[in-house]
């Protein structure tokens, strides 16, 4: 039985004050409202997952993907493994069927499954063309554009395939003869617990976000400097403008700036690779201080949080609030209904 999303409203970039429209652009059935909040509209679900491959801040969940993954990552060392989309009504004994459309599969569990000690990973879908139970696989199609673009060196490690019938062939597509030989096709299990790199899939399962689960699998592949549109990141700058008010780390809503104080100075760090490009720091900066750059692939992959920004922090004799500029001992705003 298929899974239905998850939504968690307080997670949403909207609930936090940003536009981020990305569940709506890809759902297929428009079973999702903007008007007044984020909602679902239950009955009109096809549950097939795309909403929350895309959400950049789990706002949305679909457990298919993930238990995907739990079964991939536990399978033993083999020449092919075999995924096919929940539209399959007879999947072949051996294949790993998903409880949901391949869209439910976000570049994260797709970069991660590139670790999987496997030779082909082997997507099969059904006659999207006439599928109405998810978004004929359009959003698989962009997502598996973006991993073999970001990484080219395990790109031909992944594919997908129709699954067709005895009197459909194609020169780009399988029949239903070879869909079954290729279960024959499966190297002797050495063990369960050898991995390429068992440690980084170890913490790619039980990172807690997508954007972690992520990092972590970018960090081991080799991929290009090529970051992918549909991964959502930027590099952000601060100017000498800034007046330390801190503003900015609280309404980052994936704590990707942290403001630091220690006595009377102040640091403003940044973490990119936890960046989801929502914009709220940039909106939210009065001194419009805050400036955005396209990210790169040491955007995604690099750990240690860089010091942006760093001053010492004076107190306004008025009203206390604390500012690394004061005119006259006052802050901005009581320089300016004082008249000084």
């Amino acid at each position: 039985m298929p899974y239905h999303p998850l939504f968690t409203e307080n997670a949403c970039l909207r609930f936090k004050g940003g536009d981020c429209t990305s569940c709506v652009d890809v759902c297929p059935s428009k079973a999702i409202s903007l008007v007044d909040t984020t909602r679902f509209i239950g009955d009109i679900c096809l549950a097939c997952g795309a909403c929350a491959a895309v959400c950049p801040v789990d706002a949305v969940t679909h457990n298919a993907a993930e238990q995907l993954l739990k079964k991939i990552t536990s399978l033993s060392p083999t020449a092919t493994i075999s995924v096919g989309c929940f539209a399959i009504p007879f999947a072949p004994e051996g294949m790993v069927q998903l409880d949901g459309c391949l869209s439910a599969i976000g570049l994260d569990i797709l970069v991660t499954m590139a670790l999987v000690d496997v030779e082909t990973l082997r997507f099969v879908h059904g006659n999207c063309g006439k599928c109405t139970k998810g978004d004929q696989c359009r959003l698989f199609a962009r997502t598996l554009d973006a991993f073999r673009l970001a990484c080219p060196a395990v790109s031909e490690k992944i594919q997908c395939v129709e699954k067709k019938n005895s009197r459909q062939t194609s020169a780009n597509t399988m029949s239903r003869r070879g869909l079954f030989n290729l279960f024959g096709s499966r190297k002797e299990a050495v063990s369960s617990q050898v991995r390429a790199d068992e440690s980084v899939l170890f913490q790619s399962q039980t990172a807690g976000s997508k954007r972690m689960r992520l990092h972590a699998a970018f960090h081991s592949l080799s991929c290009s400097e090529h970051v992918p549109e549909i991964v959502r990141i930027a590099e952000i700058e601060i100017a000498q403008s800034c007046t330390g008010c801190g503003t900015c780390s609280r309404v980052c809503p994936v704590n990707a700036l942290e403001f630091v104080v220690d006595n009377n100075e102040f640091s403003i760090r940044f973490t990119t690779w936890k960046c989801v490009d929502c914009g709220l720091c940039v909106k939210s900066c009065l001194s419009e201080s805050i400036h955005r750059h396209p990210a790169t692939r040491e955007s995604l992959t690099g750990s240690i949080p860089r010091t942006l920004y760093s001053g010492s922090l004076q107190k306004c004799k008025r009203c206390k609030a604390v500012s690394t500029t004061l005119t006259n001992g006052y802050c901005g705003i009581c320089a300016h209904k004082l008249g000084v």
